[in-house]
């Protein structure tokens, strides 16, 4: 195998893993911030009861 044929082999392996490793990330990126709150109390594992989160907001 020639020395250019190495490098030209070589850079289209860096490529593909670079590539596939932006492609990989790409969903993940999206789910590390939470939505945009609604209000002051945000409730997401329901342990507080309504009357509770009303006196909180207000």
């Amino acid at each position: 195998m020639s020395a250019t044929r190495a490098k030209a082999t070589a850079l289209l392996v860096a490529l593909q893993l670079t590539a596939g490793t932006a492609w990989a990330q790409r969903a993940g990126v999206d789910t590390l911030f939470p939505a945009q709150p609604a209000g002051y109390v945000n409730d997401f594992a329901s342990v507080i009861d309504a009357p509770s989160a009303a006196a909180m907001e207000d």
